[in-house]
């Protein structure tokens, strides 16, 4: 009994255990003192002009971005950022809760709850994985939950490529190494410039942290369709 419960605390203290893990605050998110009001979200929408839509079942496609677009020339808070983000309806988004505080050094903090299950399906909907793929992650790590996660990194978008490098990261109770940070960053910034960035309507010349606010140069799609 004593060898069973060893692994289940373990994974308690990641997150993956609903109820045992909230009792040992694995999926509170830490607070960056970010909150918004409706006037962030407004603002935000203003500024990336994204008509977002919710489209019907029965559509085979999960998820897309139109083919029209429009050019940006702004700067963003971090309470309009976290609003933006936090307010999408897609149904395979894996993240809540989430605060994004850009500070005066231009690093970039990021806390959050992410879901599991839902991580699965956005990284396959997204093309970062096939359905085999995805059957075989899922049958290797029949997990569920809502670990909280933290985020301290530095990066930028300049002309499509990206440029990103985590100083710290964790996700439960447990810190993350910088010898695993560094090896799945190139990962990371792979996924980002071929399977996020690669669509003829989105091209970032500029998309970087400015003195606390983010600065976004470049077009984005009119319009983005989700289920």
């Amino acid at each position: 009994m004593f060898l069973i419960s060893i692994p289940l605390l373990i994974l308690a203290f990641l997150g993956f255990i609903p109820g045992l893990s909230d009792l040992l605050a694995a999926t509170k998110p830490k607070d960056l003192g970010i909150s918004y009001t409706v006037e962030d979200y407004s603002q935000a929408h203003k500024k990336t002009d994204i008509d977002r839509k919710v489209i019907s079942n029965d559509y085979q496609r999960e998820f897309f971005l139109s083919p029209d677009n429009h050019f940006i020339d702004d700067t963003l808070t971090s309470q309009e950022v976290s609003a933006w983000i936090n307010e999408r309806t897609w149904k395979h988004y894996p993240f809540s809760n989430l605060q994004i505080r850009f500070n005066s050094d231009n690093t970039v903090e990021a806390s959050g709850n992410l879901d599991v299950k839902k991580f699965i399906n956005y990284i396959q909907v997204l093309g970062g994985m096939t359905d085999t793929e995805a059957q075989q992650v899922s049958s290797y790590m029949p997990l569920s939950g809502s670990p909280a996660f933290y985020l301290n990194f530095t990066g930028n978008i300049q002309n499509d490529q990206v440029e990103l490098s985590f100083s710290k990261a964790k996700l439960g109770n447990l810190p993350i190494s910088s010898g695993l940070l560094s090896s799945y960053t190139p990962r990371l910034v792979e996924f980002i410039e071929e399977k996020v960035l690669n669509h003829p309507s989105v091209n970032f010349k500029e998309l970087r942290p400015d003195n606390g606010l983010l600065k976004v140069v470049g077009t984005l799609p009119d319009t983005e369709s989700v289920k």
